[in-house]
């Protein structure tokens, strides 16, 4: 994948976005295009990441240790093109993962509790325990693949992984960070998993897509589950659902008020409640969301970042 194929591909996502003054509704379209571009930024990143970490420091504050111990609190590129990467420790130090690096969401991630730091590798994918010296390695991609991160239990033992080539997703593997063994998850044809539950799949089916839907029907660990927004749209011709699995709560974004509705594991409605920013992800504290660089859940500040980064905080994995 060519530097200017990559910068095309970002730049259509960005187009799309921008038609859209309702964030929920961009970032519904753009997960629509998630399998094509992540093979690309993935790309992207192996071209320049030959190693874990840069050990020459990019500014002031940017640690020269080569394996820092710590906890991850956010990964993050300050634009969109040619901008380094940056993994902030939960103390404030920062390291550089890369130059001229893809940017982060879609690729690279941190686990719900900020222990472990995922990113592509040239054979596959890799999981560095921050707080040790623990290294995972797998699964292995093939010519022309991409492995990329999916969804994270909320216990952060276990991480789903997708393998894409040519744009389409061929292969889901499950990674259990208590013992490093990865294994294949049965998801049947024409579904696609949207989160974790109690160590169980949540499935979605892609026959969904593209019609305009209040309702959206889910598979919870074989169970059905139906999701019933009331009068806002779950799902638009556009793309959708935005649905994310955090513990014992589904979560999913309504059109067109860019409105969060949690819902518990049997699909009734819990609670509902408008999203001050743009939607990274649910959390302990909260629904995290970034206005303008000032990342917040429950309304209440976590830290800034520069005003146009983008973003990836732990728990975070799609784009």
């Amino acid at each position: 994948m060519s530097d200017e194929a990559l910068r095309a591909a970002y730049r259509t996502l960005e187009q799309e976005a921008g038609d859209y003054a309702d964030s929920a509704r961009a970032l519904a379209v753009m997960r629509r295009r998630r399998a094509a571009v992540a093979v690309a930024a993935v790309a992207a990143v192996l071209a320049v990441v030959g190693g874990l970490w840069f050990v020459r420091p990019a500014s002031p504050e940017v640690s020269v240790a080569a394996q820092p111990s710590g906890v991850g609190r956010s990964i993050h590129t300050a634009c969109m093109y040619g901008c380094p990467t940056y993994l902030t420790l939960t103390d404030g130090r920062q390291v550089l993962l890369g130059e001229q690096t893809a940017p982060p969401p879609g690729n690279l991630t941190l686990s719900p509790d900020g222990r472990w730091l995922g990113m592509p590798t040239p054979s596959g994918f890799q999981l560095k325990d921050l707080s040790g010296s623990t290294v995972y390695h797998g699964p292995q991609a093939g010519q022309g693949e991409a492995v990329t991160p999916w969804a994270w239990s909320a216990d952060s033992r276990t991480l789903l992984l997708a393998g894409h080539a040519s744009g389409k997703v061929g292969a889901y593997f499950l990674f259990d960070l208590t013992t490093g063994r990865v294994t294949r998850p049965e998801v049947p044809s024409g579904f696609e998993p949207v989160g974790l539950a109690r160590g169980e799949l949540v499935l979605f089916a892609e026959s969904q897509y593209g019609k305009r839907a209040t309702r959206v029907e889910l598979t919870v660990g074989g169970r059905p589950v139906t999701l019933d927004a009331g009068d806002a749209e779950l799902v638009t011709e556009d793309g959708g659902p935005t649905i994310e699995v955090y513990g014992d709560r589904i979560y999913a974004l309504a059109f067109p008020s860019n409105t969060m509705i949690e819902f518990g594991l049997d699909g009734k409605e819990l609670t509902r409640y408008r999203l001050a920013g743009q939607p990274l992800g649910p959390s302990e504290d909260g629904y995290v969301v970034s206005t303008a660089g000032k990342v917040s859940a429950g309304g209440k500040e976590l830290f800034e970042l520069p005003q146009d980064s983008l973003i990836v905080v732990p728990g975070m994995a799609r784009p």
